[in-house]
């Protein structure tokens, strides 16, 4: 055993020291051939840029049947999923209470109606007796005039004119009272007529209360919900009571999405918008924006905005009150350049950040405009002069007829809004130059002003020539150059692999 262990200790410790070399020499070799950055190359493919929101299904016209009198439910002709037609009767309130009202108000009607009839024959009478006093009058008059004649001829005497005078003023007063119960009796006759114009319109009132009881459908349509049941009191003393809810048409539905306030500028009457259901998870269903609404909807601090969305629905598999995911296709480009996000969030450590509005101030664009906004005008990649792929006016205000969108300008307010709300500020969106790094020559990052579109959130739609596919670009450092470049803890008494830590003078 002990030859045996002395024939093999030479290799052990070769072994051994093989071992210890590896570990002390191959980590040094492997990072000096591992590149300090990450890179990512530039692709082609498409960008799309999208909203995410959620909203419910609904009909387009959705009735609710309300009560506008108080009574109990006699029947119900119409339940859950009934279809039902436009004056279709769908329930009855019992009449007893509207039809004693209705017998009421016809019987004061008639009462008003004898009214009239009294004040008339009043009336008559009251005529009569003004003729009767009026041929008094007139036969006092006359003696009282023949008194005077006799008097100046002195076969009269003073009392006999005295006596005559108080005759003729005495049936003056007379007629003058019966002139006014005339004229009282042609009062009372239109009071009385009042009062049965005001009976009538109790009689119509009763007439349309005891209408009401019968509850009819406003719409064609299919009942969506039933609210009450046979023998259930409805008060509609405050508010009409909802008795049925009925949706016009179910082939036609409507979604009404909530888009958050910081993505609402983003969408546009042009927008696509595709949605998905719960019940149907593998399914896509489409939609055409039909309203933005400018109303908008606080909900908890959260600022939301109504976006109608009108859909198809022939075979019935929507049905209201569903939660659609919806997603709005705001620009897309089809078969272009694909530039990472990472790329342009990248910037080297030991580079000032104020070298890029150095670099972005000394960028000419493909409109030969010189900064920032160097690529207003840019034309298409799909060669349509002035629109974008997805339809939108170009950048540079130009359109497919050659002309300016300034001379299009809408002239009004209105016009305005409306243009807005059709084609929202994404759709407008200018190429920004940006910079973006690339590994040079010596192995040092190198920059490189490019212009970029629109953004899918993953990668951006890329300006052709500067860079073009395939070329890679620097989307971070790498792990070893992350730790060389991270500063050294002073709570840490051992550097990297057991070496004691850098002193600041540069030595061990």
């Amino acid at each position: 055993m002990k030859r045996a262990l002395s024939r093999l200790w030479p290799w052990l410790t070769a072994v051994a020291l093989l071992l210890v070399g590896t570990y002390l020499f191959l980590p040094g070799l492997t990072q000096g051939n591992q590149s300090p950055f990450l890179t990512a190359a530039i692709e082609r493919g498409a960008v799309r840029t999208s909203i995410a929101a959620t909203g419910t299904l609904q009909a387009v016209l959705t009735v609710q049947v309300g009560s506008q009198v108080t009574g109990r439910i006699q029947s119900l002709h119409a339940d859950f999923n009934s279809i039902v037609k436009q004056g279709q009767v769908i329930g009855r309130i019992d009449p007893a209470t509207f039809d004693a009202a209705l017998i009421r108000a016809r019987a004061d009607l008639e009462d008003a109606r004898a009214g009239v009839a009294t004040a008339r024959a009043a009336l008559t009478n009251q005529n009569a007796n003004l003729e009767a006093v009026r041929a008094s009058a007139t036969d006092a008059e006359r003696v009282f005039r023949r008194s005077q004649e006799l008097s100046a001829e002195g076969i009269a005497s003073a009392r006999e004119l005295e006596a005559a005078e108080a005759a003729h003023r005495e049936a003056e007063g007379r007629l003058k009272q019966a002139m006014a119960q005339v004229d009282s009796a042609v009062a009372a006759i239109e009071q009385a007529q009042a009062r049965v114009k005001q009976a009538e319109a109790q009689v119509r009132l009763a007439e349309v209360n005891l209408n009401y009881t019968v509850i009819t459908s406003p719409t064609d349509g299919v009942v969506v919900s039933r609210n009450v049941d046979v023998g259930q009191t409805v008060a509609a003393s405050l508010s009409a009571p909802t008795l049925f809810v009925i949706a016009h048409d179910l082939t036609r539905m409507q979604v009404v999405a909530n888009v958050d306030e910081a993505d609402i500028g983003h969408i546009g009457a042009e927008s696509g918008i595709s949605f998905t259901v719960d019940s149907f998870p593998g399914e896509i269903f489409q939609g055409a924006i039909d309203q933005i609404r400018l109303n908008p909807v606080v909900t908890q601090n959260v600022v939301t905005y109504s976006v109608i969305v009108n859909v198809d629905n022939p075979e019935l598999k929507l049905r209201p009150g569903m939660t659609a995911n919806a997603t709005f296709m705001v620009a897309e480009a089809g078969d272009t350049l694909r530039l990472p996000n990472a790329a342009l969030r990248y910037w080297p450590a030991d580079v000032p950040r104020a070298r890029e509005q150095e670099l972005l101030a000394g960028a000419r664009g493909p409109s030969g405009v010189t900064g920032p906004d160097a690529a207003r005008g840019r034309p298409q990649a799909d060669g349509a002069a002035g629109h974008r792929q997805d339809g939108a006016p170009a950048p540079g205000g130009e359109t497919r007829s050659g002309g300016r969108a300034a001379a299009d300008a809408p002239s009004s307010p209105l016009d305005s809004v409306e243009g807005v709300l059709r084609f929202p500020q994404v759709h407008r969106a200018r190429w920004k130059p940006r910079v973006v790094w690339v590994v040079g020559g010596a192995g040092k990052p190198e920059p490189r002003v490019v212009h970029v579109g629109i953004t899918d959130g993953s990668a951006s739609e890329l300006e052709e020539g500067v860079l073009e596919m395939g070329d890679l670009v620097i989307t971070g450092a790498s792990t070893m150059a992350a730790q060389e470049n991270r500063p050294n803890n002073p709570f840490n008494t051992m550097g990297a692999r057991g070496a004691p830590p850098r002193r600041p003078g540069g030595g061990r």
